[in-house]
Order: structure tokens, then C-alpha cells, then sequence
């Protein structure tokens, strides 16, 4: 009888050591286990489901030429108010406006300037506009 019982008492032992064996690897797998902070996942989302999203990236790229425009039009804007407010600095206006525009040779500001400063205030803004419309903008 003690023999038995010695028997199903070293089975019970080896199943608690099995399961505090396997309780360990659990704790330990969890330990190893890589939880990204909220910001993460959230980059991760917006990564994942917004930029190739087709519907999604179609609008944030509405979005930028949007907002590209309303850059365009804002810096026209100021501009033309500048030059109306202080004619005495119309070269240093215009010349602001033509360092937005890459694709123009800094000799061929230069030129833009002698000619724009000969122009009334309507013919400034045809000019101006024209511009807008052939060269790139730079935000």
C-alpha cells in the first residue's frame, strides 16, 4: 500500500513540476514578448490602413495639392498686399516671390525684376500669375 502510494504521490510531484515547468516557459515567452507603446501602433495603423488604403491615399492627395494651392495663393496674395502697402519695397517683395519658384536661374530673377518693377499694379499680378502656372512652386 505504501508503495502505491508512494507511486501516485511521485506522479503527483512530476505533473506539479511539468506544470510549474511549463507556467516558467510561459512567463518567460511573455517576458521575450514585444508590445509596441500606443504611439507605435498608431504609426503602425496609420501606415498600414491609411497610406495604402486606395480611397485614403487618393484623399491625403487631394489634400496636399490642396494645400499646395493654398500656399500658392496665400504667398500671391501677401505679396500684392505688400507691394501695394509698400511700393518703395516692391523689389525686395518681388524678390521673395521669385525665390519660391526652383526652376528660375537666379540671372533670370534678376531680368523678372528689372521688368517687374515697370509694371502697373494689374500687369504685376497677369505676370505674377502667369508664373504661378508655368514653374513649379517651392513651399
Amino acid at each position: 500500500m505504501e508503495n502505491n502510494n508512494s507511486k501516485k504521490i511521485k506522479l503527483i510531484l512530476s505533473k506539479i513540476k511539468n506544470i510549474n515547468s511549463q507556467y516558467s516557459d510561459f512567463f518567460t515567452s511573455l517576458d521575450e514578448l514585444v508590445i509596441p507603446s500606443k504611439d507605435a501602433l498608431i504609426e503602425d495603423i496609420y501606415n498600414n490602413i491609411l497610406l495604402k488604403n486606395d480611397l485614403f491615399s487618393e484623399f491625403t492627395q487631394i489634400s496636399n495639392k490642396t494645400i499646395m494651392k493654398l500656399e500658392k495663393d496665400q504667398l500671391f496674395e501677401r505679396i500684392i498686399s505688400q507691394i501695394k502697402s509698400y511700393p518703395d519695397k516692391k523689389t525686395i517683395y518681388i524678390q521673395q516671390f521669385l525665390d519660391s519658384f526652383e526652376d528660375i536661374s537666379p540671372q533670370d530673377k534678376k531680368v523678372m525684376i528689372q521688368s517687374f518693377l515697370k509694371l502697373d499694379e494689374q500687369s504685376l499680378r497677369d505676370q505674377m500669375t502667369s508664373l504661378m502656372s508655368i514653374f513649379k512652386f517651392k513651399a
